[in-house]
């Protein structure tokens, strides 16, 4: 069967739907849509494996539409499962601060079960997968690609998003961590392709004596603000398409789940149990 032919732009039904009934008959939506899923379409089984980079973005920027894609709240679902094992599960990565994906997808089931759909368990990954090497196009090819998202999407809270840094340096140095700098951004929900915000946020992080990476928010804020500091527009292209590692000269970030390895030392600080357990205790 030719590619694409089967479902066309047809409504699927739902198995067991009756055409002849009063009320209208379920069909398949976006919210079906997940990893892991077993579609029933014309006969065939089918189950949802794993989709392209570009879809997983997009999942992740309307987390609205699909909550399984939502970092925040399948970290706070997990959160849930891991308190009263949380120091069993501390235990065994003690020594490790990296995980292969398969690894790390085991260590989540033996916690959860069925709690947790493959989706979710992928997205924890992304949020925590480990960063990519330093990008070799210039920055303003990356300032014009950022901008053009933003420009396209009428983002304009760039105010709202300082005070969000400003939030996560009460020290008032002027930097925060890479990672903070990421979640941050995750947060604000910015109409940035993930692998591109990872890119950047590369590109402009600096270490520290303590081999830490840190990022000037206001230099990127600079970086981003397309009004006060614009770019030369780049030629209309389709973001989601051309939003590419050939395109942009480098490997795909995530590739195979396989080749995917998870910061679970990152994973672990961000759960915030230790204080509210040594609390507990008292």
């Amino acid at each position: 069967m030719a590619g694409g032919q089967l479902m066309l732009r047809r409504k699927m039904l739902k198995p067991g739907e009756d055409i002849y009934s009063r009320k209208a008959p379920a069909t398949y939506t976006y919210q079906d849509m997940f990893i892991g899923n077993l579609l029933l379409l014309e006969g065939f089984t089918f189950q949802l494996v794993w989709p392209d980079d570009y879809a997983l973005g997009y999942m992740e920027l309307h987390p609205d539409q699909f909550p399984m894609s939502n970092p925040q709240l399948v970290m706070s679902k997990f959160r849930e499962c891991v308190k009263p094992v949380y120091k069993q599960f501390v235990a065994r990565f003690i020594s490790t601060t990296k995980l292969i994906y398969t690894k790390f997808r085991d260590a989540i089931r033996d916690v959860m079960g069925d709690k947790i759909t493959d989706q979710e368990i992928l997205t924890l990954a992304r949020r925590y997968a480990t960063p990519l090497e330093k990008c070799q196009l210039p920055q303003e090819s990356l300032r014009r690609l950022a901008q053009d998202m933003l420009r396209r999407e009428l983002y304009d809270d760039f105010e709202r998003l300082r005070e969000s840094f400003l939030y996560k340096d009460p020290g008032k140095a002027g930097t925060v961590t890479r990672r903070s700098a990421y979640s941050t951004l995750l947060a604000a929900r910015l109409p940035i392709h993930l692998d591109l915000i990872n890119i950047i946020l590369d590109t402009l992080a600096e270490i520290d004596g303590k081999n830490e990476k840190f990022v000037n928010y206001d230099r990127l804020l600079h970086f981003f603000n397309y009004k006060d500091n614009p770019s030369t527009p780049i030629a209309p292209i389709n973001i989601g398409k051309n939003m590419s590692w050939l395109a942009v000269g480098r490997p795909q970030q995530m590739g195979p789940p396989e080749c995917m390895k998870v910061d679970i030392s990152a994973l672990v600080d961000d759960l915030h149990l230790e204080e509210e357990l040594k609390e507990q205790s008292q």
